[in-house]
């Protein structure tokens, strides 16, 4: 899991080959999305997964 990468860094991590042993649902905002997400306490909104997944690139 990936958390609170911003610009850059998540540029990187977005266009390299390790997205893809990540897969995306693991990029989150905060420890708290990670944590509520590790113990299947509650899913990613529509906007939670859009700025996740934002790049620059």
């Amino acid at each position: 899991m990936f958390v609170g990468a911003i610009g850059p860094a998540r540029d990187v991590i977005l266009k390299s080959n390790i997205i893809k042993v990540l897969k995306k649902q693991n990029l989150f905002i905060t420890s708290g999305d990670a944590t509520d997400s590790f113990d299947k306490i509650c899913k990613k909104t529509p906007l939670q997964k859009k700025l996740s997944r934002q790049s620059n690139y």
